[in-house]
Order: C-alpha cells, then structure tokens, then sequence
C-alpha cells in the first residue's frame, strides 16, 4: 500500500526509525532522520520497517493510502501492544541542552529534540524511543 503523500510517509519513517533497538552510530542516525525530516529519506526505506508497515496498510484498508491518522494510530496505540518501544502523547516540562523532559502517562523522561528543536515548556508533543518526534 502507499502512502497518501511525502508528509504521511515522512512521519511514518520518523516514528519507525526511532524504534530502532540496535546500537547505531549516533552521527549516521542523525544524517538519516535529518533525510527523513528534509523529505530526502532513500527509496524503499519503508520496506525495512516490515511490521509496522503492515499494520499501517491494515488500518487504512478502506482509505486505500496510508495517511497521517494512521501512522499515529499505528505507532501510538496498536504498536505500544506488541513492541518493548513504545510511542506515547506528553507535555514538555522542562528544557536542557538538546533534551526536553515530558510527562507522558508512563512518567517523565528526558528526550532528544534534534527532531524538534523549537520546543517551548507546555507544548504538546508525540515521543517515540529517545525522541520527541512531533
């Protein structure tokens, strides 16, 4: 299935690439999500994310796209049940350096914001891994 257009598969591969649980070297992650953000990400880079992408297509079966919606409702609710990286909604409580921390319903927990520098306390953001990620 495709996606509904280059934003809806951009926050596909945001929120797929951040669940990587494998060590990678930080400066090759940054490159690749900066791709991604800047609409630059490689070809067939969704194809490597083989679960979420299907249950993505699942969900938007009658849509016949993948959009936005779905990719949310993908990562936040169905993909928190049968994955150890979970994606959660928080608010941003406090800034530091390149980290903001945010109160999700699991807690607080420091994440990076090279995803989303501009970030203000009382924001509302969508974290996934390590990473404010909207």
């Amino acid at each position: 299935m495709s996606f509904e257009n280059k934003e809806a598969r951009s926050h596909f591969l945001i929120f797929a690439y951040t669940s990587l649980d494998h060590p990678i070297e930080e400066c090759y992650r940054d490159k690749v999500l900066s791709d991604i953000k800047n609409g630059k990400a490689e070809k067939g880079l969704e194809e490597k994310f083989t679960t979420a992408l299907v249950g993505c297509s699942f969900l938007s079966k009658e849509k016949g796209k993948i959009d936005k919606a779905t990719v949310d409702e993908w990562f936040l609710k169905k993909h928190n049940k049968i994955s150890s990286c979970k994606a959660y909604e928080g608010t941003v409580i406090g800034l530091n350096g390149e980290g903001a921390t945010v109160q999700t319903p699991q807690g607080q927990k420091i994440y990076k914001t090279k995803l989303k520098p501009n970030l203000k306390v009382g924001d509302s953001v969508k974290v996934h891994g390590d990473y404010v990620i909207e």
